[in-house]
C-alpha cells in the first residue's frame, strides 16, 4: 500500500503549510486520530472501509469527519482495473 509511505514523504511539504497529513491504513486502534489529520491518504477500499464501518456500526470511525474533497491518483485503475473489487463487512454472529 502506497499511502502511508506518501503520508510520511510529503509531511514535511504540508507541514510548512500548517497542515497535518496521515493514512488510513490497516491500524485500527489509531484510526480516528488517524482521520483527525487535515489530509489523509488512502486506498479506495479503505475509505469505504471506514465509510462503511462509521454509517452502519456506529464506531464513528472517522470522527464525524466528512469528505470535503477527493484527489484521486490513477482513477483508471480505481473505476477499470478495479471495477469488481467489492468491500464487505461481517459482524459476529
Amino acid at each position: 500500500e502506497l499511502a502511508k509511505p506518501q503520508a510520511e514523504q510529503q509531511e514535511n511539504f504540508y507541514d510548512h503549510f500548517g497542515l497535518t497529513v496521515s493514512h488510513n491504513g490497516k491500524c485500527e486502534t489509531e484510526i480516528k486520530e488517524q482521520y483527525q489529520a487535515d489530509i489523509v491518504y488512502g486506498a479506495a477500499s479503505d475509505f469505504q472501509g471506514d465509510i462503511l464501518r462509521d454509517e452502519y456500526s456506529k464506531l464513528g470511525t472517522r470522527s464525524g469527519r466528512k469528505c470535503d474533497v477527493a484527489i484521486v491518483d490513477e482513477v483508471d485503475s480505481m473505476l477499470i482495473d478495479g471495477k469488481n473489487h467489492i468491500v464487505m463487512l461481517s459482524t459476529p454472529m
